[in-house]
Formats: structure tokens, sequence, C-alpha cells
């Protein structure tokens, strides 16, 4: 059964990996290879500050992450 629970420090590598697989498969119909590259590597990501805040969340089953999301109490 899939467990949600907040996101800890411990995850970020898991959750560089999970967002980058969703970007590459999720934008190659719409972008070139290295824009998609590019886009890792200036936009998406993890936010370690949600992290931090308590307020970034993970879906996980058997260890494996499925998803994840979080938001910001700040004003931007």
């Amino acid at each position: 059964m899939p467990t949600l629970r907040r996101a800890t420090a411990d995850d970020l590598p898991a959750l560089r990996t999970l967002i980058a697989d969703s970007v590459r498969a999720l934008s190659s119909p719409f972008y070139t290879a290295p824009e998609i590259e590019s886009g890792l590597r200036f936009v998406f990501g993890p936010d370690s500050a949600l992290i931090a805040d308590g307020t970034y969340w993970v879906l996980h089953e058997a260890g494996v992450l499925a998803a994840a999301g979080g938001w910001s109490r700040r004003r931007t």
C-alpha cells in the first residue's frame, strides 16, 4: 500500500532521480534533449526549503518513490 509522508533531506537523491525521469519522459515530445537537460540543470529539482519547512511530501511504496510535491507558505 502506498505511504504518504513528509519528505526529509535523506530523500533528496531519490527526488532528484524521480524528477529527472519525469521531466525527460514528459518533456521529450516538446523539447530537444539539450533543452531538457538545461531545464534539469537550471529549473527543475526538489526544493530543499520546502523540505525544511515540512511542506514537501513524498508518496512511496515498498521503499520506491512514486510521487512528490509541495507548497510554500512564503509570499513570492
